[in-house]
C-alpha cells in the first residue's frame, strides 16, 4: 500500500485544474481545500498551455476532455511531448466514460482516468497516489548504486540494447520462464532506450511479463552512454483499480436508474450530487441543482421540520425520515418522503448527507380523501374492539403456550437425535466406564504417550475427581497431575495448556510433558483431560492437539449423555402430560373460535359497506373533476385556435402545457375508474374487428417524438398474415403505447426500440412483441 501524503507535504504539491465549467473547477477546489494543495484553475486548453510555460514545476494536472478550442486530448499531447512538462502527472477528470476515450488518454500519457461524478475521497487518493509516484521517481533518479538484494527491479542497459547490469528482481522481470539464466532485453525497450538517450528525458513505460505488470522508469545517463531502468510491481494496484472502477460503475448505474431521487449534500445543505430522477420528479436536470441549497426547494412552511432534524442527522449512525413539500420547476409543489443519513466523507471528521426521496404526492391526496372514510370505519371498529380484546388476548395466550410446548418438544427431539449420533461414535454404548477407558487408551496410542486420564468436575462441590485413566498406576493415585490453579485456568478459559517440566518447576511422578484439555459439552463444563509422558520433554504439534481435542469432545459427549439419560426419561413423562394438556386446549380453542365466527361475520358486512362507499366516492370524484376539466380543455383549444384574438409563441406554449396537463389528468381519472371496474369485475371490453396495421401505426406515433429527442431508432416488423383481429381497439392501443413508452424511457440515447407482430396460424392468435436495447428488468 502506498503511504498517504501528509498535510505538510501537500503544501509542496502544485496542481493545475483545467475545466471549461467555472462551477466544476470551483467545486474541485472546495473538495481539496483541506488538503493544503497549491491549486490553480484555468478555463481552456490555451490558458493551460500558457500557464505551464511560466509554471513548468506543476506536478499534477486535473484535465477535462470536452472543451472548446484546444480540447483535453490536445493539451495532454502538448504536455507529454514537451520535455519541460513531460514529467507532469495528468489525471483525466471527465463525464465521458467510453472505452475508446480511456484508451486514447492513456496512450497519450495520462497517468489516471476519473469519471464524473466522483467521490471526494477517491479524488484525493488518486492525487496522493500520483504525488507519491512522482516522489518515488525523484528518489530513483538519485540512486547511485544498485543493491543486488533490492526488492524492486534495477537494470542498466547500453545504447545498443545490451543488458549491462541487473539485480535479482530485474532478472525475474526479464525472465520468460523461472530459472532462465541469461534473459534478453525486450525488443520493445530498444526504441525507448534510444529515445531517452537522444532527448535526455526520462520515460515511464508499462511492461507485462506473464501475470505480473511492472511500471518501468527509464532514466538516461547520456555521459555514460547507458540507461538505468527502475521497475515497480504494480500488479496488485492494477487489479484493485479495476475492481474499484467496476464497483463505481455498478453503484453509479444503480443510482442513475433508480426511480427514487438520490442526492448528496454538505451539512449546510449544498447539493454535491443529484441522480437522474430529479428530472421526472422535480423537473430539474441534475446539473441545474448542483451547488444549490436543498432548502431552496423546500416549502417555507416545512423548513422548520428539517432544521430541527439537523443535530441527529450529523451522526452517521442515525437516520431521519421526513415528508415535506418540494418545489417543482413548474412552480407547483410535490410531496416527497425522504430519508436522511450522515456518511463519512474523505476525512474522519468530514460528514456528507445522503437523501433518498420518493414522490408520495398521489398518496397524500388519497390519504386525505380516504381519511374521512377511515375515521367512520375506525369508530365502528372501536365499538367492537373492547368486546374482542379479551378474546384475542386469551387466544394469543393459548397459542403462545402451544408454541412453547412445541419448542420444548422439538428441542427434546433434537437432543435425542444428538444422543443417537454420539452413541454411534462411541460404539453405541451408554456404559460410561467402557467409553472412558476406550477414549483414554486411544489417546495414548494415537499420540504415542505413556498415560492419559479424565477428570470430571462436580459443580456441587466445586472439585474435580479422576474418573478414568490409562497408564502407570501411581501417576494419578493422589488425584490430578495438574495443580488447582492450572485446572481452574483451563476450565475458565476453555483452552488447552501445555506444561514442560523444568528443574525449577518439576511435575509429579517424574513427568516431563503434560497436556491439559477442557471437556465442554454444549457450553457446559464437564471436566478436563490430562495427557502425560515421562520419556521426553515434548511440545505437542497442532495436528496432535487437534486430534486430542476431537477425542476430548467425544469424551465430553459420552459423560453428558450418561447424565442426561435419566433426565430424558423424566422429560418423556412430562412430554406425555403436556400432550394431554395440549389436546384439551385445542378443544377449548375450537369452541372459542366458533363463538367468534358470528362476530367476525358482522365485521365483514361493515367492510363490504366501506367498499361500496369507496366506489360511490370514485364515481362522484370522476363526475366532479370531468366537468371543470372538459371546460378547461375546450377553452384551451379555443384559445390555441386564436378564436379570441392572436397569441404570441410564449402564450401558445403555455396553452399547450395546460392542454397536455389537462389531458394527462383526464387519462388518470379514466385509469382510476378502470381500476375500480377491474376490482369490481365490471370492466367490459368493446370488441370489434381491428386493423393490426392501423393500431400499430397509431401506437408508434405516440412515442416517435420522444424517441427522436433521445436519438433512439424505432423499428417495426408486421407479419403480412397479421391483417386484422377481434379486440377492444382502445385497450389494445393503450397497452402498446404503455409498453413502447416504457421501452423508450429506459433505453439510453442512441439505442433501439422495436415492435414486432407475428401471426400464429396454429393457435389462431397474433403475438405483439415490444423490445429494446435498454437496461432490462433485473
Amino acid at each position: 500500500m502506498l503511504p498517504t501524503v501528509s498535510a505538510d507535504n501537500n503544501k509542496n504539491i502544485k496542481i493545475l485544474i483545467v475545466d471549461d465549467e467555472t462551477e466544476t473547477g470551483q467545486f474541485i477546489v472546495r473538495l481539496l481545500r483541506r488538503q493544503n494543495y497549491q491549486m490553480s484553475t484555468v478555463l481552456s486548453g490555451e490558458e493551460a498551455l500558457a500557464h505551464l510555460e511560466t509554471n513548468p514545476d506543476t506536478e499534477i494536472i486535473l484535465l477535462d476532455l470536452m472543451m472548446p478550442g484546444i480540447d483535453g486530448f490536445e493539451v495532454l499531447e502538448h504536455v507529454k511531448s514537451n520535455p519541460a512538462t513531460a514529467h507532469i502527472k495528468v489525471i483525466v477528470v471527465t463525464a465521458i466514460n467510453r472505452v475508446q476515450d480511456k484508451v486514447k488518454a492513456f496512450s497519450l500519457g495520462a497517468a489516471d482516468f476519473l469519471v464524473k461524478p466522483f467521490n471526494k475521497g477517491e479524488l484525493i487518493a488518486r492525487i496522493e497516489t500520483q504525488a507519491h509516484l512522482k516522489r518515488a521517481e525523484e528518489k530513483i533518479n538519485a540512486l547511485a548504486r544498485f543493491p543486488i538484494e533490492a526488492p524492486h527491479p534495477i537494470l542498466r542497459i547500453s545504447a545498443g540494447g545490451e543488458l549491462l547490469y541487473s539485480n535479482l528482481a530485474g532478472l525475474e522481470l526479464l525472465q520468460d520462464h523461472p530459472g532462465q539464466t541469461n534473459p534478453d532485453v525486450p525488443v520493445s525497450w530498444h526504441n525507448t532506450v534510444r529515445q531517452v538517450l537522444q532527448t535526455n528525458h526520462r520515460t515511464e513505460v508499462e511492461y507485462q511479463n506473464g501475470h505480473k505488470i511492472y511500471t518501468c522508469m527509464f532514466v538516461p545517463l547520456v555521459n555514460q552512454g547507458y540507461v538505468n531502468v527502475y521497475g515497480t510491481d504494480i500488479t496488485d494496484r492494477i487489479r484493485m483499480e479495476k475492481a474499484l472502477r467496476k464497483s463505481e460503475e455498478r453503484h453509479r448505474t444503480l443510482a442513475e436508474n433508480a426511480r427514487d431521487l438520490i442526492t448528496k449534500l454538505t451539512p449546510d445543505g449544498t447539493l454535491t450530487y443529484v441522480s437522474a430522477a430529479s428530472l421526472p420528479i422535480l423537473g430539474y436536470p441534475p446539473q441545474e441543482l448542483l451547488g444549490h441549497s436543498l432548502y431552496e426547494l423546500i416549502h417555507p412552511d416545512d423548513r422548520a421540520e428539517i432544521e430541527q432534524m439537523n443535530p441527529p442527522v450529523l451522526d452517521p449512525a442515525s437516520e431521519a425520515v421526513f415528508t415535506v413539500r418540494f418545489k417543482h420547476k413548474n412552480d407547483s409543489y410535490v410531496w416527497l418522503e425522504s430519508s436522511v443519513r450522515g456518511v463519512r466523507a474523505g476525512g474522519a471528521n468530514d460528514v456528507e448527507l445522503v437523501v433518498v426521496a420518493r414522490n408520495v404526492t398521489e398518496r397524500k391526496r388519497y390519504e386525505a380523501a380516504l381519511q374521512q372514510a377511515y375515521d367512520e370505519l375506525e369508530e365502528r371498529v372501536a365499538q367492537r374492539t373492547a368486546a374482542l380484546s379479551y378474546s384475542n388476548n386469551l387466544l394469543k395466550q393459548v397459542i403462545e403456550e402451544r408454541k412453547q410446548a412445541e419448542t420444548r418438544i422439538l428441542k427434546f427431539n433434537q437432543e435425542l437425535l444428538a444422543l443417537q449420533y454420539a452413541g454411534a461414535a462411541i460404539a453405541s454404548s451408554l456404559d460410561l466406564e467402557y467409553v472412558l477407558h476406550t477414549v483414554t487408551s486411544e489417546m495414548v496410542d494415537m499420540l504415542n504417550v505413556e498415560g492419559c486420564a479424565i477428570s470430571e468436575w462436580d459443580h456441587n462441590t466445586g472439585t474435580a475427581s479422576v474418573s478414568a485413566k490409562f497408564g502407570p498406576d501411581d501417576w494419578w493415585t493422589a488425584g490430578s497431575l495438574a495443580d488447582e490453579s492450572l485446572a481452574a485456568e483451563v476450565l475458565h478459559r476453555r483452552e488447552y495448556q501445555q506444561v514442560i517440566a523444568t528443574p525449577a518447576a518439576p511435575l509429579n511422578g517424574n513427568i516431563k510433558s503434560l497436556l491439559v484439555l477442557p471437556l465442554v459439552f454444549r457450553d457446559h463444563d464437564i471436566g478436563y483431560v490430562e495427557i502425560a509422558d515421562s520419556q521426553v520433554a515434548r511440545t505437542f504439534t497442532n495436528q496432535e492437539i487437534t486430534l486430542a481435542q476431537l477425542l476430548a469432545s467425544q469424551a465430553a459427549s459420552a459423560i453428558q449423555n450418561a447424565r442426561l439419560y435419566q433426565q430424558a426419561q423424566q422429560e418423556i413423562a412430562e412430554r406425555k402430560r403436556m400432550e394431554e394438556t395440549l389436546e384439551k386446549s385445542r378443544a377449548t380453542l375450537a369452541r372459542r373460535i366458533e363463538e367468534r365466527t358470528a362476530e367476525l361475520s358482522a365485521a365483514n358486512a361493515q367492510l363490504s359497506r366501506a367498499a361500496r362507499l369507496k366506489d360511490e366516492f370514485l364515481a362522484s370524484m370522476s363526475h366532479e373533476l370531468r366537468t371543470p376539466l372538459n371546460a378547461v380543455l375546450s377553452m384551451s383549444e379555443a384559445l390555441q385556435e386564436e378564436m379570441y384574438g392572436g397569441l404570441n409563441q410564449k402564450q401558445h406554449q403555455s396553452l399547450k402545457n395546460i392542454e397536455e396537463s389537462g389531458r394527462h389528468l383526464l387519462a388518470l381519472i379514466n385509469d382510476i375508474l378502470d381500476l375500480s371496474k377491474i376490482e369490481a369485475g365490471k370492466l367490459e371490453l368493446q370488441t370489434e374487428p381491428v386493423s393490426v396495421q392501423q393500431v400499430c401505426s397509431a401506437s408508434l406515433i405516440f412515442i416517435k417524438q420522444t424517441a427522436h429527442k433521445k436519438r433512439i431508432k424505432v423499428l417495426s416488423k408486421i407479419d403480412n398474415q397479421a391483417v386484422a383481429l377481434k379486440a377492444d381497439e382502445r385497450r389494445l392501443k393503450q397497452m402498446l403505447v404503455n409498453l413502447l413508452s416504457n421501452a423508450v424511457k429506459f433505453t439510453p440515447e442512441g439505442g433501439t426500440v422495436g415492435l414486432e407482430v407475428i401471426a400464429d396460424a396454429e393457435r389462431q392468435a397474433i403475438n405483439f412483441t415490444v423490445w429494446d436495447t435498454g437496461i432490462g428488468i433485473p
